[in-house]
């Protein structure tokens, strides 16, 4: 279910050439839906209400088009069908009890993926997850840190399947820096509080001008003009910020940097297990990867061979010592870069992950 349409139409580009079919179904901000939008929302808003009042928490709070979704999905003649979120947690548990197979991917741990809040219906999630993992044909998630701590949680382990990139699409790496320094890049589909960006702001004030940074995300509200207040005033010339770009785009764009920074911010728990789409693309592109102590981010550090550098998240002096070093030292940053594709390659590719992707769909029973 997409949103709107030219979402619908860069979903379509996605798949165009490719041998399954896409199929959009109607979202909650398309024009014609607005009536039935409202009703939702406020019924949604009763729900975390009532949830936040007396701690009852209900299905209601995952929305009203959970409800949708379902009645397209049982529309559909498939062999499988995956939930990828709380909301369709909901919908593959129903699909269940009419006797129709579904899988789950835990692109996030969806049950921990919000701090606690009175109205956050995570118990309801919760059980939706055992429920579905405990009849789901297969399950995976993003990290092998995040599959333990579900198969503790829950009772099964979800297969790991790293959120890669295929090596047929990776660019030509940037060349060694200029005059002027490396390039380093943060990328993500918004700016927005709580992502590491105040923690990089921090760090550039024990930083000489020795680089420059890229900052590729559409602002949250007024988001940008709070961030380059904080920015130190050296910096200023040498912080770059542009929006968002087209999925087909990301992987060039990340090749023109030599660094990449992964700054995640440890909570909530789903978002430090998880390892993000960026340290990927970072890895496929060449760039070495300065990035917070997050359990998954480590779990890459482990064979990274020094390609990717941990620092704690409330350490900015940490994360500054590493781009003064990469900064200054070229035979270093090269090593770094280097180790990172092959890493990529050897490691973090579709080439690996799509086939054993594939084998979890060749062990379903008929």
């Amino acid at each position: 279910m997409n949103t709107l349409p030219h979402l619908v139409e860069e979903d379509r580009e996605l798949v165009r050439g490719r041998k399954w079919k896409y199929t959009a179904a109607q979202g909650p901000l398309n024009p014609e839906n607005r009536g039935k939008a409202f009703r939702y929302r406020l019924s949604r808003r009763i729900a975390n209400e009532l949830a936040a009042r007396t701690g009852i928490q209900t299905a209601a709070q995952l929305g009203g088009w959970r409800k949708d979704l379902l009645r397209e999905a049982l529309t559909k003649k498939t062999d499988l069908t995956v939930a990828h979120s709380a909301a369709t947690l909901w919908v593959a548990r129903e699909m269940m009890k009419r006797g129709r197979k579904v899988a789950v991917d835990f692109e996030d741990w969806f049950s921990r993926e919000h701090e606690k809040a009175p109205w956050n219906p995570d118990k309801v999630v919760a059980r939706l997850e055992k429920e579905v993992l405990a009849g789901a044909s297969h399950a995976t998630c993003t990290s092998q840190v995040m599959a333990e701590a579900i198969g503790r949680a829950h009772g099964r382990k979800p297969d790991v399947i790293y959120n890669v990139f295929p090596l047929a699409d990776a660019p030509q790496p940037a060349p060694e820096p200029g005059p002027k320094g490396p390039k380093v890049m943060w990328i993500s589909q918004a700016l927005g509080p709580g992502r590491g960006l105040e923690l990089l702001a921090d760090a550039l004030s024990y930083c000489k001008p020795t680089f420059h940074v890229t900052l590729v995300g559409n602002s949250q509200g007024n988001y940008q003009e709070e961030l380059g207040r904080k920015i130190p005033q050296a910096w200023k010339d040498r912080v770059r910020f542009q929006g968002q770009v087209k999925d087909r785009e990301v992987l060039a764009l990340v090749a023109q940097h030599h660094i990449g920074l992964a700054l995640e911010m440890g909570k909530p728990e789903s978002r430090s297990l998880t390892i993000t789409n960026k340290m990927f693309q970072y890895l496929l592109g060449g760039l070495a990867v300065a990035a917070t102590a997050t359990s998954g981010q480590e779990e890459v550090e482990k064979v990274a061979a020094g390609a990717v550098v941990t620092f704690p998240p409330e350490d900015p002096a940490g994360l500054a010592r590493i781009l003064t070093k990469w900064a200054t030292d070229g035979r270093a940053l090269q090593l770094a870069r280097s180790k990172a594709r092959k890493l990529a390659e050897q490691n973090y590719c579709w080439e690996n992950e799509g086939k054993k992707l594939l084998r979890l769909f060749e062990r379903q029973p008929r």
